[in-house]
Order: C-alpha cells, then structure tokens, then sequence
C-alpha cells in the first residue's frame, strides 16, 4: 500500500537488510513493527519540528491490544504511550458528537474528557530508547537509499 506520511511514496514497499538466513518469525514481525514505529516517529519529530507541544500519546484499535506493541512505540518515541477505554474510535468519536449535540455536554472536549479515560500506559526503556535512537537513523538513511527503487515499474 506504500507509505503516505510522512513519506510521500504510494510505491514503497518493505524489505528487510541485514537478515541472516536463520531469523525465526517473531524476529521478522517485531521488525516489520519496529519499521512501522519508526515510520510514526518520524511523524512525530514534524510536530516536534512545527513547535508542537506532544503531552501525550495515545493508541486506540486492535494492535493497541498488544503490550509488546505498546512498549515498542514507547521505547522508539522515548515518551510513555496511554491506551483508552475503547478500541472503537469512530463510534466513540460519533458518540461524543451526538451527546454534544444532543445537550448532554456543552463543547466537544468537555463530553471527551468525560468519555474517554486513558489506561495501561506503558513507559519507555531509556536502554532500549537509546539502541532504537541509533536503529532509526539507520532506517532512515536506508529509506532515503532505497526511495529510488520504490518507483521502478514491473
């Protein structure tokens, strides 16, 4: 499906570099989620970037489930990542916006602090931040290398 922010490439694909022949499984899915954090990460450094104060980070759908997760995001941003009370954004959003509308709440964030209560916050490893800092300049750098490919037409 390729990648759309912070990287404008429709054509990007994954790879793995670096792999020996004996990576087992779970080796191969927590890289394709480290790949993902990293990819958020540099979503979140533009904020950082643009001056924007990020006080909080929350997750919400079926991989906010996942602990493993969780901590992978929290070690790779180096800030505490909060679950909500709810996998169901969309209906928790439309919800809220029918009790404003309806006269229960009188602003959208007042019926939201209500509605929605932060849980399970997980905070980083500073050991394992500081080895995901180096792994992200070097996906990065590799992004940067293999953009070109991601246009090469079958």
């Amino acid at each position: 499906m390729g990648e759309r922010t912070p990287y404008a490439t429709p054509n990007a694909r994954g790879t793995f570099v670096g792999m020996p022949p004996n990576t087992l499984r779970h080796e191969l899915t927590k890289a394709v989620l480290e790949g993902v954090a990293f990819g958020l990460k540099d979503s979140l450094d533009i904020l950082k970037d643009m001056r924007i104060e990020v006080k909080e980070i929350r997750v919400i759908g079926g991989g906010a489930k996942s602990r493993a997760w969780r901590q992978i995001l929290a070690d790779v941003f180096g800030q505490e990542i909060l679950g909500i009370n709810t996998n169901q954004g969309g209906a928790l959003g439309a919800a809220i916006l029918a009790a404003v509308g309806d006269g229960l709440y009188p602003s959208v964030e007042e019926a939201a602090q209500v509605m929605i209560q932060t849980l399970d916050p997980v905070s980083p490893s500073m050991d394992q931040s500081k080895v995901y800092a180096e792994k992200h300049k070097a996906y990065q750098y590799l992004y940067r290398c293999l953009e070109p490919f991601f246009e090469i037409k079958k």
